[in-house]
């Protein structure tokens, strides 16, 4: 087990043998805890500090070959984004020519949203904030990493309406008489790409589907990558079932995310929580773009995803798979695997419009 694992662990085991005390003696009931986040009977949310995964803060002037600046979208929301500006002369040869070639030499767009089950984290933590870095150097492109609302103080779906403000946002960018600096002058509106980790994969998919539903021009989503996406569903899997304890993302914490993330009175069958189950969105009404999956062969959600994945395919999508045997729901992977499904993306002679053949059916996001 990697070390940090461990002591996830052990700080998870002593939050909960202090947080029981504390609520007997506050005489208040606790609904639900994850990861120092607590949900009392009467509504009350206390949110403790996570000192393993701090905040960062960003940083205009470039250090190792990468730049990056806080942009406040909605104030009153609070949501914002972290856009990351790769050095040209400090990105990796690993960029191939399809990935450079662009509108005047200007940058694919990799959009992303963090994970942490709905209710942790930020763009500014610094788990996430390093891989970005790492990203935008090895792709060559600009990240913006999206600043959405958590659970449980906002239900879903507010991570998803904030996902979908960010990307409207960034159509506008394309055509505003003021638009952002950075995305003026280095940006490709039209090579624009959405991914998610675990939750953040779980947003990215929600946010494609709702993508379809708009004219996103002159902004093209060229593919939407999800890595471990954090899925649902009432009926326990098999992979569920054979490491419910064996992996950083244990059944009961999937549970309790979703107990704190669902709209009130909802099950896992939600299709926020499950998008293949009864009240979900039929996927052969949606004209997506192409997806890849990156999963982990001992996710506890391994199941689910290879489900999806078979979904996918019967809807007629273009669907790609990398499944790491060995690994778990916390599945770092080469940005080699990204940099491949984005130039096959950009070689792709059609445009994804996404709007283009979309169904006009109201549907209840």
């Amino acid at each position: 087990m990697l070390l940090f694992e461990r002591q996830e662990r052990a700080r998870t085991i002593e939050r909960r043998r202090m947080l029981s005390e504390n609520a007997c003696a506050d005489n208040e009931e606790l609904v639900a805890e994850l990861s120092g986040v607590l949900l009392y009977k009467n509504g009350k949310v206390v949110r403790q500090t996570n000192c393993l995964y701090p905040n960062v803060d960003a940083n205009a002037c470039f250090v190792d070959g990468v730049a990056s600046k806080d942009v406040v979208l909605n104030v009153e929301k609070n949501i914002w984004v972290r856009i990351y500006l790769p050095q040209p002369t400090a990105v990796r040869s690993l960029q191939s020519s399809e990935m450079k070639a662009g509108i005047s030499g200007k940058m694919p767009i990799l959009v992303f949203f963090h994970g942490g089950a709905f209710v942790m984290f930020s763009a500014a933590t610094s788990i996430f904030d390093s891989s970005c870095r790492r990203w935008a150097s090895e792709l060559g492109a600009m990240v913006i990493s999206v600043g959405y609302r958590l659970a449980p103080e906002n239900r879903l779906p507010t991570a998803f309406d904030d996902a979908y403000f960010a990307i409207k946002w960034l159509q506008e960018q394309a055509t505003s008489n003021t638009p952002e600096e950075w995305l003026n002058l280095h940006a490709d509106f039209s090579s624009c790409f959405m991914m998610g980790v675990s939750s953040g994969a779980c947003i990215a998919h929600q946010a494609a589907l709702r993508s379809c539903r708009s004219d996103l021009s002159p902004m093209q989503i060229r593919g939407i990558i999800l890595v471990v996406p954090f899925f649902g569903g009432t009926v326990r899997t098999s992979s569920e079932l054979t490491y419910a304890h064996n992996d950083i993302l244990t059944l009961h914490d999937s549970d309790t995310a979703w107990i704190l993330s669902l709209p009130p009175g909802a099950t896992r069958d939600h299709h926020y929580c499950n998008p293949l189950g009864p009240n979900s969105p039929d996927l052969k009404r949606f004209d997506l773009p192409p997806y890849l999956l990156i999963i982990g062969g001992k996710d506890p959600l391994h199941d689910r995803q290879m489900t999806f994945v078979e979904a996918l395919r019967n809807s007629g999508k273009h669907v790609e798979l990398l499944r790491y045997e060995d690994r778990g729901h916390f599945t770092p992977f080469p940005e080699t695997d990204l940099i491949v499904f984005m130039e096959r993306c950009l070689s792709r002679k059609e445009s994804h419009g996404l709007a283009a053949n979309a169904s006009k059916e109201t549907l209840d996001f």
